[in-house]
């Protein structure tokens, strides 16, 4: 399928999931645990797209320079941590029910080290939260949009890396989308017209990425390479700033958010071994056309 086609595919998806996050709290409860197992659950999924898929694919594109690869990994990881740490970007616990009497004990019990959550209502300067809520998750948009990009461009034959990425992206903006919606406040207007906004963006990214991707012709496989290994790391960031902080806080959920965050894995590494059965003969391929152009050379 078409790389156009695909992004005419996905970008109504992306953004109804991102105009549906913002809705949730009044559609469904959102208590804490259900938060927290699709936290872990797309977490896993990214972990899992990062390193089976992404990492791999970027090796390849790179001409089979790990070093290269590597680079881009860590400053994928360093650059989205620094966004995190600056712009305070985080998921997200908003607009949640009331927890049991064992979560309220200790979250009451936490409340100091775990403020980097975001909680429901209007906060102190709540129009700066919200704004530079914004502009972080923002910035994370446009590298969703980039890796959903980079990854339809990776041999238009294989379907698996860009189904994966947009995979992860359409399940984590409905959760990046609450937590702005609810740092906004009562405002309905305004959280409306942000949340329209905010589901504008990764779309947006990925159109302008993937056009610039294919207008840098013959090195447009390099570029490529490059993309996808930045955001293998911004992936495995995310993914680690999403469940480290809840590693020692639920210890009463420990099973399932385990268990959550296992079949996210799972879904990755079963979609990444049903790829392998094609994908293997397009690499064989690859490989006859570099070893037919060094004999000519010689």
């Amino acid at each position: 399928m078409s790389g156009w086609v695909v992004l005419l595919i996905a970008t109504p998806l992306l953004i109804f999931a991102s105009l549906g996050g913002g809705m949730l709290p009044s559609i469904i409860k959102l208590t804490h645990l259900r938060m927290q197992l699709a936290l872990s659950f797309v977490s896993g999924l990214m972990l899992g797209v990062a390193v089976l898929h992404l990492m791999p694919h970027a090796v390849i594109m790179l001409d089979n320079s790990v070093d290269k690869a590597a680079f881009m990994i860590l400053l994928g990881m360093v650059g989205v941590f620094l966004l995190m740490r600056f712009l305070h970007v985080h998921s997200i616990e908003p607009g949640i029910e009331p927890h049991t009497t064992c979560e309220q004990d200790h979250e009451h019990n936490h409340a100091d080290e775990h403020t980097h959550h975001v909680h429901p209502g209007p906060a102190k300067g709540g129009a700066v939260r919200w704004m530079t809520l914004l502009a972080g998750l923002s910035l994370h948009s446009i590298v969703d949009g980039a890796a959903l990009a980079a990854a339809i461009s990776f041999e238009e034959g294989h379907a698996i890396p860009g189904l994966l990425v947009f995979i992860v992206v359409v399940l984590h903006k409905p959760l990046d989308a609450l937590a702005i919606s609810a740092t906004i406040g009562s405002d309905e207007t305004v959280r409306k017209r942000v949340n329209l906004l905010y589901a504008l963006i990764a779309p947006l990214a990925a159109w302008l990425a993937y056009l610039g991707l294919m207008g840098v012709g013959e090195s447009g496989s390099v570029v490529t390479g490059y993309a996808m290994a930045f955001c293998a790391g911004a992936f495995i960031c995310v993914a680690l700033a999403d469940l480290m902080p809840e590693v020692q806080f639920h210890a009463h959920h420990r099973i399932q958010l385990t268990a959550a965050l296992a079949i996210g894995v799972a879904v990755a590494l079963a979609l990444g071994l049903i790829e392998g059965h094609g994908h293997g003969l397009g690499h064989s391929g690859h490989g006859a056309d570099d070893h037919s152009s060094h004999d000519h050379a010689h």
